[in-house]
């Protein structure tokens, strides 16, 4: 994949059926090297250079395989800390919200226990059946205790080229230039400056060492008391707004696709409540006719980036709309 890193393991029975695996796909900004794990299971690891190196390890536990405690645990031993463990375990547990606990799911949890593992799941539904209209959350991410503080977890539903639905893990730290962040800025569209001005006026009127003849001794003091003056005026005369990171739209999307998303997540919530054979067959339809036009939307985009090229256009601009 174009800009990105890629590492992978192919599974080693039967590779001419397309299925199972792991990769780990990194962009290119980011600094990142292979770890190599012994297992016989299919499992991969990559170290990744953030405000810290950190170990990234994605597994795949297929419903046929038997696995063991202690092939899980000795796979945890290879992972340099701080890490995050993700993938499709199959493993079914009550405490990550499946609706029943499998001899899998209890020894993943004795894992977690006995390793003083931090689950991120939050019981949200991971997977999706459509054929037979079941919900499940058998796609685990774990970290270490180090770094699970600064970590968030989300299932993106909006996409469903799979059964199974994304999930995003953020990793929040103010040293890390690769993590997006929603920023809060000043409010300056329509600031009370009149406001503002009184009111540094009467908090520096009644502050007496601001008052008082200069004493070079006390500059750092003088200098912390006058910025907070400043920002507690500005807190309550201007106020802060919050900034979210801006998504580069793909070329692709338009207002249909997005009805179509809208359509089909009111769908899914219906059924998750109801869980009637008619509104799984709603559900259904919504699903399809998503994948339908967004496909088409994919395609039509593509032919006009192939239309709009010509013998005359220059490699750059060329180059410009293939990103």
């Amino acid at each position: 994949m174009k800009n990105y890193q890629g590492y992978f393991k192919e599974r080693q029975t039967n590779p001419n059926r397309a299925s199972g695996g792991v990769a780990i796909l990194v962009k290119n900004n980011i600094k990142s090297s292979p770890i190599p794990i012994i297992s016989e299971l299919e499992v991969i690891a990559t170290k990744i250079q953030l405000h810290q190196e950190i170990t990234i390890c994605n597994i795949y536990l297929p419903d046929s395989m038997v696995f063991s405690y202690q092939q899980i645990i000795n796979i945890i031993k290879q992972l340099p800390s701080p890490y995050i463990m993700v993938g499709d375990f199959n493993s079914r547990n009550t405490n990550w919200g499946c609706n029943h606990t499998d001899p899998r799911g209890k020894i993943i949890e004795k894992i977690i226990d006995d390793e003083n593992i931090t689950l991120l799941n939050n019981g949200t539904f991971t997977r999706h059946n459509s054929s037979k209209g079941t919900f499940s959350a058998i796609d685990l991410s774990l970290a270490s205790p180090s770094i699970s503080p600064y970590l968030s977890w989300e299932v993106k539903t909006d996409y469903f080229n799979s059964d199974h639905w994304p999930i995003l893990i953020n990793i929040h730290h103010r040293n890390s230039p690769h993590t997006p962040y929603n920023t809060n800025k000043w409010n300056l569209r329509n600031p009370n400056w009149t406001l503002f001005s009184d009111i540094v006026d009467k908090t520096m009127s009644e502050n007496q060492m601001l008052n008082n003849e200069l004493n070079t001794d006390d500059i750092d003091i003088i200098v912390k008391q006058f910025t907070s003056i400043i920002t507690e005026a500005a807190h309550k005369s201007i106020g802060k707004t919050i900034t979210h990171p801006k998504k580069t739209p793909v070329p692709w999307w338009s207002k249909e696709c997005n009805n179509a998303i809208k359509n089909y997540k009111k769908a899914l919530n219906r059924y998750k409540k109801t869980k009637t054979i008619p509104d799984h067959i709603n559900l259904k339809k919504a699903k399809a006719l998503s994948r339908r036009i967004i496909k088409h939307r994919k395609i039509e985009s593509w032919k006009k980036l192939i239309n709009d090229l010509t013998p005359n256009t220059p490699t750059k601009e060329a180059w410009k709309k293939y990103d």
